[in-house]
């Protein structure tokens, strides 16, 4: 779970043109081991510590994480695809290649045509 939250948060950076690199990530992942994750500034602290190596790009992470981590986030769609956010499935005939649901293999329907759902 929390491996996930972060990877989010690196790409978040990423989009904002902080450069993140693997390893970097894998210094805030070990570094978090050791951090009270309920203590915000220390959590905010580790992640700064580890993922900003430039002072240019303190604002935007600073930005990026009161975004990411707002106390009050709303709530996901679940009619989105999980990583890429386009529209899931209505329920009708689908291309099987151009619409696979994230939790389930495609099935026959009624009509023998293939959807995700």
């Amino acid at each position: 779970m929390l491996l996930d939250v972060l990877t989010g948060f690196i790409q978040e950076l990423r989009a904002a043109g902080v450069p993140v690199s693997m390893v970097e990530a894998i210094d805030a992942t070990e570094a978090l081991r050791y951090t009270d994750l309920a203590d915000r500034v220390a959590f905010k602290s580790t992640l700064g510590a580890t993922l900003i190596k430039n002072v240019r790009h303190l604002e935007a992470f600073e930005t990026a994480f009161e975004v990411y981590f707002a106390h009050h986030r709303p709530e996901p769609d679940v009619n989105r695809w999980p990583a890429t956010g386009r529209a899931r499935c209505s329920g009708r005939r689908c291309r099987p290649k151009a619409c696979r649901s994230w939790d389930s293999r495609p099935r026959k329907t009624r009509r023998s045509g293939v959807c995700c759902r």
